[in-house]
This record gives structure tokens, C-alpha cells and sequence, in this order.
């Protein structure tokens, strides 16, 4: 009853809590449950209500909202423009009621860009933001009792052994080169044209089950990596657990793991484990946390800089990283096949934004993604990358359905290093994705 209780009071709490517009999640294939309530507003706060009317006069500012909430002067409150163009905070200088309105005056020295239909929360009242009285006596000296501003500490990445035997071991474990991605099995075929150095086969339930079962792969077993899938359900994790032990019984020993639950897996397993990209190795805090974990080698965020990559894995420490260098970018995540699990998505194959752009939806391997049109490529910066220390590279076709003439012609733009006409930065700064005649400093 305690858990059930629990669980209800959480739902609810998840259906009111405001921060960005909500969705809803289909949970266990084709059970649906509105956990999330997708009509709760976007705004930070407790909503007060849509503004009917705004008189200015001389940077004094009356706004006119109807509702029959309790505030007082001295309470902060935020307006949003209906379209998200504009965010402001301002405190309440006074406050007069008349029946369900509020007149609510605000000072400002700006244009006030506000107008009806604009929405308005309060999101501080006055006694939350009273003044605590100081601990310190009036007559301590504050030369002597100013708080320290001590560093953090140095985090030290542990190399695998000797700088030089740690160099000989990744490139026999994972030689210098250009790894490729790959989430469709049948996609094996089309990079047999071009050998990589190795192949990645990103996998969740569906591809682990082909690949414990399948015969006569065109790669051999100790040519391939497993990549596991981010999503790591716990009603799936027994069957897993079971399919991996298979794979390391018939020889694949080197694995990526994107879910710290996937690590316990692999528990007294002689095999390799790289982090891969959902683990966001951001800094070196987050890579010496997984280091300690078991993991020995990196892949890169698809977000990462050249300078925050640089600043995480000095230069001697950079044969245990993978840099990403072509990929088309999952946005977001969808459990199950939203094209074949459910009839109001079914023929629907592209998607656009706010901004026109293109997105088609992959169904694979029990989960369906977002994925850009345009492709991610840093192919161009491989002689710059080579230069710093860095010499393993992949190229991810993963979520997409793969032809040999756009395949040759990527693969040889990533071992010459030269630049992919028509593909994008990553960029979250300026938006999901950044023309690349538009980039600079990159």
C-alpha cells in the first residue's frame, strides 16, 4: 500500500511539474500511460494566469491578469511571450484587487515588450526572500575570516601501464584507424566494399538475439564491437545478461557500454569495455569515475569541443579515446516501434521542426529515434586531430539505411581527412545543428 501510494503521489507530482512543455511516454510496447500531463505549461513557477491587459506610463508598467491567487508587493513574478521569444523577471512594486483581477504594478527602465495573452508566474514571494541575519560579530575582522577559494583538486587519468606499453596495448586492442557504426545487420554486407578497422553493431535486445544466433557473419567474431543500447530496462536485463555471456563464449571480447547498469554485466569477464557516448566523459572527473568502474576506453560525446576533448585527455592519455567523427545524431529516443506499434504514427516516415528542418523517424531494433537529415561530419579536422594525439575514429551510420556509394565516398573523406559537402556541425549553443560554412572556431 506504501508503494502504491507512492507511486500515485509521484505520478501526480510529474503530471504538475513545470520546466519545458511535456509529452507523453509509451511505456512497455504498446501499454500507454500519460505519466506525464502534455497540456501542463512550460514556465518556471506557479502560473498566476494570461495577461488582459498592460497600461504603461513612464517606465511604470500595470499589468491586469485575472485570477484569485494571493500575492503581495515585495513577491517576484516572471512573464513569458506566448511564441518563447522573451523571458522577464520583476518584482511587484503594488498590488490592488477587484473581484477575480489583479492589478499588478512593475517598474522598469526598458521597453515593455509584454502584452495580453503573454503569460505571468510568480516565482518567489517576499518571505522566501527575507535576509537571514549574519553569523560573523560586527567587529570581526573580515581580513582574516573571508572565505578560502581553494582549488579542486588535480584528477589524474590512469594510464594502463607504462606510457609506452600503453600504447602498444591499445594498438593491438584497438589499432589506430577508422572504426564503423553500424545498426542494421544487413548493413555488414555494404561495408565489406571498405573494410574498417573493426566494426561497431549497435545493439539492444533485437540485435543481441541475431547476432548470439546468427551463422556465418561477413565479419569474424574478434572484428567486431558490441555496442549496447542506452535504453537498459531491468525487465530485459536477465535475457542480456545471458545473450552476452554467449557472445564472450564464442570470442567477441570488446564491448561499449552507454548505461553504468550495463557494467555489472560484465562482471569476471576477460573482455575490454569502452565507455561509449552516453556516458558523457565531459571532463576528467567523469572519465577517472569510470576508469574506477572497469572502463579502459572513451568515446566522445557528439557535443564535445576539440578544446574540452583536449583539456580532458592530455596528450599522452589520448590513444584511450575515439573521436566521432561523421555520424547522423539520435535527438531523441522513442521505446518501441512507433511506425508499426501504433496506428496514429504508422506511414509517417519525416518530421519538422519550428524551423522547417527535416527529420525522419528510425524504427530499429525495438526503438525508434529522431534523426536529423543532415549528417554530423568533422571529417575534415582528422589531420588537425592526428596532429594532437588522436588516432582512433568513427564514422556512425547507425539509424540509417546505408548505400555503397554514399558509404565509399564518406569512408574516403575520413581517411583523407577532407570535408563532407552538405553536412553539419553538432552545436547546442547555437542550435541542434550548425551549416558548416557557418562554423568557425570549431
Amino acid at each position: 500500500a506504501i508503494t502504491e501510494n507512492a507511486i500515485i503521489e509521484a505520478s501526480e507530482i510529474l503530471k504538475n511539474d513545470f520546466a519545458r512543455e511535456k509529452t507523453t511516454f509509451h511505456f512497455d510496447d504498446k501499454k500507454y500511460e500519460p505519466w506525464l500531463n502534455p497540456d501542463q505549461d512550460g514556465g518556471t513557477g506557479i502560473k498566476l494566469g494570461v495577461i488582459k491587459h498592460v497600461k504603461i506610463l513612464e517606465g511604470i508598467s500595470c499589468i491586469e491578469v485575472q485570477s484569485k491567487a494571493k500575492m503581495h508587493v515585495g513577491d517576484s513574478i516572471r512573464l513569458h511571450k506566448t511564441d518563447d521569444s522573451a523571458r522577464k523577471s520583476f518584482k511587484v512594486k503594488e498590488l490592488e484587487y477587484k473581484k477575480d483581477f489583479i492589478f499588478i504594478t512593475v517598474l522598469t527602465t526598458e521597453d515593455f515588450i509584454f502584452r495580453s495573452g503573454d503569460t505571468i508566474y510568480i516565482i518567489q514571494t517576499k518571505e522566501q526572500s527575507r535576509r537571514y541575519p549574519s553569523l560573523l560579530a560586527r567587529n570581526a575582522s573580515f581580513s582574516t575570516l573571508k572565505p578560502g577559494y581553494d582549488k579542486a583538486p588535480v584528477i589524474r587519468i590512469r594510464q594502463l601501464e607504462t606510457q609506452e606499453r600503453a600504447h602498444k596495448r591499445a594498438s593491438k586492442v584497438f589499432p589506430k584507424g577508422v572504426y564503423v557504426s553500424i545498426s542494421n545487420i544487413t548493413d555488414m554486407y555494404i561495408v565489406q566494399s571498405m573494410r574498417p578497422v573493426a566494426l561497431i553493431v549497435q545493439c539492444g535486445l533485437w540485435n543481441l538475439r541475431k547476432i548470439a544466433n546468427g551463422k556465418n557473419m561477413p565479419f569474424k567474431n574478434e572484428d567486431t564491437i558490441i555496442s549496447l543500447d542506452p535504453f537498459f530496462p531491468e525487465s530485459v536485463s536477465k535475457e542480456i545478461g545471458q545473450l552476452l555471456d554467449k557472445l564472450v563464449f564464442f570470442g567477441y571480447n570488446r564491448f561499449i557500454v552507454n548505461n553504468l547498469g550495463q557494467i555489472s554485466l560484465f562482471a569476471n569477464k576477460n573482455v575490454t569495455l569502452v565507455g561509449g557516448p552516453y556516458l558523457y566523459t565531459f571532463n576528467r572527473f567523469s572519465v577517472s569515475f569510470l576508469q574506477e568502474a572497469g572502463l579502459q576506453y572513451f568515446v566522445n560525446p557528439l557535443e564535445i569541443s576539440r578544446q574540452n576533448l583536449e583539456r580532458v585527455f592530455e596528450e599522452k592519455e589520448r590513444q584511450l579515446s575515439f573521436v566521432t567523427i561523421f555520424a547522423y545524431p539520435h535527438l531523441f529516443y522513442i521505446p518501441g516501434d512507433i511506425k508499426n506499434d501504433f496506428e496514429e504514427y504508422k506511414g509517417l516516415n519525416e518530421v519538422r521542426d519550428g524551423r522547417k528542418k527535416s527529420f525522419f523517424i528510425s524504427s530499429e531494433d525495438g526503438f525508434s529515434a529522431i534523426i536529423p537529415d543532415v549528417p554530423f561530419s568533422i571529417t575534415d579536422k582528422v589531420p588537425f586531430l592526428k596532429e594532437a594525439g588522436f588516432n582512433k575514429f568513427i564514422v556512425d551510420f547507425s539509424g540509417k539505411n546505408l548505400k555503397k556509394n554514399e558509404y565509399k565516398k564518406i569512408i574516403k573523406a575520413a581517411e583523407e581527412g577532407t570535408l563532407i559537402l552538405g553536412a553539419a556541425r553538432f552545436n547546442y549553443k547555437d542550435g541542434f545543428f550548425q551549416p558548416i560554412d557557418k562554423v568557425e572556431n570549431d
